[in-house]
């Protein structure tokens, strides 16, 4: 009996994503900020196993940075998510917070490209996501959507 059999396609499966169109559902999303203090939205796409495709179980993790000025979102951004998301039209948001409960674990599609960009002299390899739309797929039907929570430790299960 085998433990497995060489199937180089699975080597794939935490590749550099290509560009392209992926089925995928938001593994997580949460308010965070940078180094610098400037506040954004991680928003985690996993990429479907469910479905026959390249790259399943990766991650495509896509940012909405907040306005230095007006200190708000951007409206298209959070319109495109709900758009293809299908959250119901003239649907209240309550909060970012509400917002991204609302999004957590929902499919959509999303159309990526490979792309450089500079900052302060430094040269970025970037997966950027160009376009979204929502699934052509059910609804995503594995055990687990959302990223796994942490269980804290038990005394039992430290090692001293």
């Amino acid at each position: 009996m085998s433990l497995f059999s060489v199937d180089y396609k699975e080597a794939d499966q935490f590749a550099s994503i290509e560009d392209g169109t992926y089925e995928v559902f938001v593994y997580s999303a949460e308010q965070s900020a940078s180094k610098g203090g400037t506040d954004f939205l991680d928003i985690r796409l996993k990429i479907r196993d469910d479905f026959q495709q390249r790259f399943r179980n990766n991650i495509i993790f896509d940012k909405i940075w907040i306005n230095k000025e007006t200190l708000q979102y951007p409206q298209w951004a959070l319109q495109r998510y709900s758009k293809a998301v299908q959250l119901p039209e003239g649907m209240e948001i309550q909060s970012i917070e509400h917002f991204l409960e609302l999004i957590q674990g929902k499919t959509l599609q999303v159309i990526v490209k490979n792309e450089q960009s500079e900052f302060n002299g430094t040269t970025y390899d970037n997966l950027n996501v160009k376009k979204m739309n929502p699934s052509t797929l059910p609804a995503y039907t594995s055990q687990t959507t959302t990223a796994p929570t942490p269980n804290p430790a038990d005394d039992l299960d430290l090692p001293f």
